[in-house]
């Protein structure tokens, strides 16, 4: 009815079918990252994978977000992650964590020569997946 719409928007209701086509297709993002972990595991022959690098020829390609999914998936399943953002000149991977402007990064280790890596290590949002900004 009309007047329903009006009604769950004045008591700030949401009903559930309209969030259903967001929640499919989140899931079907997920599924596809962990299609993604699953490919490389085998092609891999179930070696360690030690750098999982995620580059393109150009910038808006979907790097970070191919990385940072791909790192939370597979610290999910176990894996041990150091997700590091090695753009130097739009580094991005801070913003998607929601991170401090004032961290130190990879750019600050690269120029502090007696600097040790693990100082520049912050914990991620989950368990097993740290970050280098």
């Amino acid at each position: 009815m009309p007047g329903d719409d009006r009604c769950h928007r004045k008591l700030q209701l949401r009903l559930m079918a309209a969030d259903q086509p967001r929640i499919a297709r989140r899931m079907a993002g997920i599924e596809a990252f962990q299609t993604l972990r699953t490919a490389l595991i085998y092609a891999s022959q179930n070696q360690q994978l030690n750098v999982i690098p995620a580059t393109s020829a150009s910038p808006k390609e979907g790097k970070t977000r191919v990385a940072t999914n791909l790192g939370n998936v597979m610290a999910s399943a176990g894996e041990r992650v150091i997700l590091i953002d090695c753009d130097l000149r739009r580094p991005s991977v801070h913003r998607f964590f929601k991170a401090d402007r004032g961290q130190k990064g990879l750019t600050n280790y690269l120029a502090e020569r007696n600097s040790r890596i693990e100082e520049f290590i912050r914990p991620g949002p989950q368990t097993n997946l740290s970050l280098i900004y």
